[in-house]
């Protein structure tokens, strides 16, 4: 029986209803899931974009309060600052604190600093800008000079409406403040910059810094949409809807809420570390769903073939547009992290799938086809001495329940075996049983950081030892000399032969002698150091200075049972030098030599005709000095082969000031030496012309 037409139209009515309706529901579908998806990436996208900013703040912080901290723990830098506040007609001092304050605005990106003294009065000051005032920081500076400690005084805007935040530092003499450095930093410079950059193109995509003062929420950055904000947009904390107010409220995550636009957003709200700040990260709600929306317009206008046409297009078109935005962003993210020297990891604890940004890469000294991308790969790369900590830091973190951890620790660098030190930070994100299921940190190399602080202990330890080794030495010829000086006031009534005291008397001029060695010493080292040595040259020749110097020695060799020779070459050897500053070098270097060399031993002088150069070598038998020892050999306050008990000894400045004088003549002087054969010490110094060329 054949279907009649309206049967056949209504069928077909029902089957275009039918489609419709399938149509529909999968759009809907379709539509709720984008929506969802976008949703996703986007909370994604805003907590990468909030962590990386307030660790990138964190750091920031950190570094200027470790700087301050530096210079609060150091009395050394005090010392020049006490000494002007006692006498501020010394314009040589002021000159060098004012020189100190612009190496430290320079290096750490302060824009001023000034010395205040106890009553709060700025004395000097260095600064980048030619306005600042520091009538905002009365009440922080009469804090630091009452408790004697360290005050951070918070962003705020001055009198000539600056904005700006300080590291107040007490200079403390014995426990008391007797003034303070107020360093300043500009946020133009970098806090706000960092604030205001966004890492992929968006319409709406700000990020906002707040702080609660009162009952009020403050914004203290500029902000996209609105403008002449900064510290006068404040709304009440008990906003609802308001993100920021949320923020102070302690509420953190990622949350949807009404700007202060009024405009839907989604925003990842973060807590500053160590402040009172809070980070907001948003984005509107219809730039993060119009994908979805114009797929939806497009699927009801244009029917089945034009929706999966339009779409495949859309959705085509818009992964390509977002690969290039996402790769312009990663570009901008990896040279940030480049100049930051901050990496980004992630690990995948399902797949075993280890996940790093290119400076983790350029940290480790590796290159991806490198790397299997595992954690027991990334272990190797750990340095063996640190590879256990470092895995029960991140396996603990986890038996334990903790959301993440820090650590400190080394790496080997795979491309140069160079040793660097690293911190890390890492957070684990769960499923909805608590499952750890991801980790995602940052690596820090802070290599620079550690061998600074290496530095100053190396300092420390040097001051302590020479003020140890000068106290001995001073000490032992004024014991001597007061012996003798007190022995011979007793002959004075008779109980003391003259002959005796004449031996107390030489002894005490001998010591005498040896006290101003000492201190000649120091003022050579102090006056090289500050390039204060004025070098008198003349044509000398050196084959007859050698000789001349190794004749004054021979008897001090001989007495001590040791051969001292000498080896010139046939014709004279003439250098451009400082005749007594040449004899200061050759005297020490066979002062030593007879020294440390025991008898029976021998000395030898050879001088070497070289192109250009005069080259001096002084060999000997003697103990010689450790492959341990040698790199030191020529740093100031360094002593080798000393023993207790009589007989001459040294401040260690000896080869400290040999080298310096050797420089200063534009030549190079390096030592070798073997425990078993003795050592040799070698230098040149530039050839000259004599005094009377023939015609």
């Amino acid at each position: 029986m054949v279907q009649s037409l309206p049967g056949r139209y209504g069928l077909l009515f029902a089957l275009i209803i039918f489609s419709i309706i399938v149509v529909s529901l999968v759009g809907i579908v379709y539509f709720n899931f984008q929506h969802d998806q976008l949703r996703s990436l986007a909370k994604n996208d805003l907590t990468a974009v909030a962590d990386l900013k307030v660790g990138q703040i964190e750091n920031w912080l950190k570094e200027r309060r470790g700087n301050a901290s530096l210079i609060y723990r150091n009395p050394a830098y005090f010392r020049p600052l006490l000494l002007w506040l006692g006498n501020r007609r010394d314009a040589g001092l002021k000159k060098e604190i004012r020189d100190w304050m612009a190496s430290l605005c320079d290096s750490y990106g302060y824009s001023g600093i000034f010395l205040v003294d106890r009553k709060g009065d700025s004395l000097l000051s260095y600064l980048k800008k030619t306005e600042e005032s520091l009538s905002h920081e009365k009440e922080k500076i009469a804090k630091a000079l009452e408790t004697g400690k360290i005050v951070f005084n918070d962003l705020h805007r001055d009198e000539l409406g600056k904005i700006g935040l300080e590291f107040i530092v007490p200079i403390l003499d014995n426990n008391s403040a007797a003034g303070v450095l107020v360093m300043r930093l500009d946020p133009e410079q970098f806090l706000y910059p960092l604030i205001q950059t966004w890492p992929f193109p968006s319409r709406s995509a700000e990020t906002l810094l707040v702080r609660r003062e009162g009952d009020e929420v403050v914004f203290i950055n500029e902000l996209r949409h609105q403008k002449d904000t900064l510290f006068k947009l404040r709304f009440p904390v008990s906003e609802k809807a308001l993100p920021a107010a949320m923020a102070v409220r302690g509420i953190s995550g990622v949350i949807e809420g009404k700007d202060y636009r009024g405009t839907d957003v989604l925003a990842a709200i973060r807590p500053v570390p160590g402040t009172d700040w809070f980070i907001v990260s948003k984005i509107d709600l219809a730039e993060v769903f119009q994908p979805t929306l114009w797929i939806g317009l497009r699927a009801f206008g244009t029917g089945i073939l034009l929706i999966i046409l339009a779409g495949s297009w859309f959705l085509y078109y818009e992964a390509r547009r977002s690969q290039e935005a996402l790769r312009e962003g990663l570009t901008k993210l990896n040279k940030a992290e480049e100049l930051a020297h901050l990496g980004t990891w992630e690990l995948d604890l399902a797949d075993n799938k280890l996940t790093w940004s290119d400076e983790v890469y350029r940290i480790f000294g590796l290159k991806p086809q490198e790397f299997k991308a595992t954690y027991s790969a990334f272990l190797e790369a750990v340095h063996p001495d640190d590879r256990q900590i470092v895995d029960d830091a991140y396996l603990g973190s986890i038996r334990e329940g903790k959301d993440c951890y820090e650590i400190e620790h080394r790496v080997v660098k795979k491309s140069s075996g160079k040793v660097l030190y690293v911190r890390e930070k890492c957070e684990h994100l769960r499923d909805r049983q608590g499952k750890v299921t991801r980790s995602v940190g940052m690596v820090l190399d802070i290599t620079d950081a550690k061998w600074a602080e290496q530095g100053l202990r190396e300092i420390d330890r040097l001051k302590s030892d020479f003020i140890a080794t000068a106290s001995h030495e001073l000490r032992t010829p004024l014991s001597i000399i007061k012996e003798g000086v007190g022995l011979v006031r007793e002959g004075l009534d008779g109980r003391v032969t003259k002959d005796e005291q004449a031996r107390f008397l030489d002894n005490a001029l001998k010591n005498i002698d040896r006290l101003n060695g000492i201190v000649d010493s120091l003022l050579d080292i102090s006056k090289i150091e500050s390039g204060k040595v004025e070098l008198n040259k003349t044509p000398l020749d050196l084959c007859v200075s050698v000789h001349k110097l190794v004749e004054d020695f021979s008897l001090k060799a001989k007495e001590k049972d040791l051969s001292l020779t000498f080896k010139c070459p046939e014709n004279p050897l003439y250098i451009n030098a400082d005749k007594s500053k040449v004899d200061e070098i050759l005297t020490n270097l066979i002062s030593n030599s007879i020294k440390f060399t025991k008898p029976g031993g021998r000395i030898s002088l050879t001088l070497k005709d070289r192109p250009g150069l005069a080259e001096v070598s002084v060999e000997d038998t003697g103990i010689g000095i450790t492959a341990e020892n040698l790199p030191k050999l020529f740093s100031k306050f360094e002593q080798f082969g000393r023993v207790a008990g009589p007989g001459p000894k040294g401040t260690g400045l000896g080869l400290a000031i040999v080298k310096g004088l050797v420089e200063l003549h534009g030549g190079k002087i390096w030592a070798e030496s073997d425990t078993q054969k003795g050592s040799t010490f070698t230098f040149t110094l530039p050839k000259g012309e004599s005094r009377h060329r023939e015609g």
